[in-house]
């Protein structure tokens, strides 16, 4: 056997420095293409340069068309930091401005205020009455094309006052009072469904559609409006002053035409399924009032049809709830009792939801969304009537209600015995 192996060379590759150079090339030119990218802080401004607005108000202006008024933190205050006086100051200032549009105001605040406005943090702009009665759309175009500004703030209506005199109201529980009047919005609406909580976007995305029309929230100050502003009102145990969720404003196009309150307000909720758990009082054995229930869940449904030319639209309503409260004497253990009295609640709610029928007819606005519900089910019978929907059509549609209502739980007892 031969021993001798033919000895191979094996060829060892040169280093290839142009390929070492391509690769040190790339590397370089993604660092610099990286770093293009890096916007780092070239827009970055001190705090101690800005100033926060919480919230806006917007009225009619004494010398010129509009004045606002922005509400500003005030960051000491808000820390608690007493003054030297030993008392803690509000936890917001007010600075006023004019000018011919919204624009021009906002930039004549620079002559009062050390600091540039800062709108990522607003989340309340309050209208007065007088200003919303004659038109909301220039008033709404300045706040949705500032990048700055939050489409999802809330939107409110100063009854029976300036927009200036609500957010100088000083309320004791919330240091800021925009924060009050949001917090009483959202469990106002929840709890007690005569109000409804609307913010910017909302209310363009419903001026802007032809089957739609908006609804806001309208607070109203009550007590001793002078003492409103000044430290009394939350230096006493009874406020002086309050700012109170009082009814839902109703608009035709751009323009407030009348109020929704009580029953009609909580109607209109009803239709919209805005509702979540308010209390619904019934009247029992002559008894105004008698008998509570806790509504747990509602939904809402409309169908629309049309017949002979004309629209008929029907809602239908299906409501869950609690007995919470007995002040007469009630058996619901006897099932002709229990079925009497889910039949009163279904009349109550029935009745507020056509209250806010009537004042919707009434006032030619369909607040209520019906004619959405045309557009998307009927696009052909909608492009004919869409024009003359309001004040033609919606007065004399005939609108059909259907309620079911269902009681979940008594309480402890079944027997109201105190009444016995």
């Amino acid at each position: 056997m031969n021993n001798n192996r033919t000895k191979e060379k094996i060829k060892i590759p040169k280093r290839d420095d142009s390929m070492k150079s391509k690769k040190h090339y790339f590397f370089i030119i993604n660092i610099v293409c990286t770093s293009l990218l890096l916007s780092g802080c070239w827009s970055y401004r001190e705090l101690t340069d800005i100033a926060f607005v919480i919230a806006i108000g917007i009225d009619e202006g004494e010398k010129q068309p509009y004045k606002l008024s922005f509400q500003l933190i005030n960051p000491k205050n808000v820390a608690g930091e007493p003054q030297k006086s030993g008392i803690i100051g509000p936890a917001t200032v007010i600075y006023q401005s004019e000018g011919d549009n919204l624009f021009t105001a906002n930039r004549a605040t620079t002559q009062q205020v050390s600091r540039r406005l800062y709108y990522a943090h607003t989340s309340l702009v309050v209208i007065s009455e007088k200003l919303a009665r004659k038109g909301i759309r220039d008033v709404l175009d300045i706040l949705t094309r500032s990048p700055e500004f939050r489409p999802t703030a809330d939107i409110v209506i100063a009854k029976d006052s300036s927009a200036e005199d609500l957010l100088n109201v000083l309320t004791p529980l919330d240091q800021i009072n925009a924060d009050k009047i949001q917090k009483t919005l959202k469990y106002s609406e929840q709890l007690y469904g005569k109000t409804t909580k609307t913010n910017i976007n909302d209310i363009v995305s419903e001026l802007i559609s032809n089957g739609n029309l908006p609804i806001i929230s309208g607070f109203k100050i009550e007590g001793d409006r002078k003492k409103a502003k000044s430290s009394e009102n939350i230096l006493n145990q009874k406020p002086l002053s309050t700012i109170h969720a009082d009814s839902i404003a109703l608009f035709k196009n751009e323009k407030l035409v009348t109020w929704a309150e009580g029953a009609a307000a909580r109607g209109i909720n009803w239709i919209l399924g805005n509702t979540s758990q308010p209390a619904v009082n019934i009247d029992w054995a002559d008894k105004k009032g008698a008998i509570s229930i806790q509504i747990l869940r509602s939904n809402s449904q409309i169908k629309t049809e049309v017949k002979n030319n004309k629209p008929i639209i029907t809602i239908n309503l299906k409501a869950e709830g609690n007995v919470a409260e007995v002040n007469t004497y009630l058996d619901l253990s006897r099932e002709e009792e229990f079925i009497k009295l889910q039949s009163e609640l279904e009349k109550v709610i029935k009745n507020e939801i056509n209250e806010a029928i009537k004042l919707g007819k009434k006032y030619k606005t369909d607040v209520f969304s019906f004619g959405d519900h045309i557009r998307i089910s009927h696009p052909k019978y909608w492009k004919k009537v869409q024009d003359h929907w309001n004040d033609d059509i919606l007065p004399t549609a005939e609108i059909k209600i259907n309620v079911d209502a269902s009681l979940r739980l008594t309480g402890l007892k079944t027997k109201s015995d105190v009444y016995q």
